[in-house]
């Protein structure tokens, strides 16, 4: 049976490791702990996520004043042409 070695940390430091499941999935587990621990340090990525959120509230304000707004401009619209109706069916009747 052919042994594989890696480079990895053994019980005696860094050097030569024999490839087995359980190195291999302590090596995994240490990166991932660094990785994370790193994640929570770094500051650097909460800039542009606060800046997402911020775009994401002011572009769901802008939606839902303008869908406000075109609700009542269009009731002020209606309004308008009602009386410009009216007012053209009462220029008919004093124009032949």
């Amino acid at each position: 049976m052919d042994r594989v070695w890696q480079w990895g940390c053994s019980k005696e430091g860094i050097g030569r490791v024999k490839n087995n499941k359980l190195v291999n999935h302590l090596m995994r587990l240490k990166t991932m702990k660094t990785l994370i621990a790193r994640f929570v340090r770094e500051e650097a990525g909460q800039d542009l996520i606060e800046y997402a959120l911020l775009g994401s509230f002011v572009s769901l304000a802008a939606y839902l004043g303008a869908n406000y707004l075109g609700g009542q401009l269009n009731t002020w619209y209606s309004a308008v042409g009602g009386e410009v109706s009216e007012a053209s069916s009462g220029v008919s009747s004093i124009i032949p």
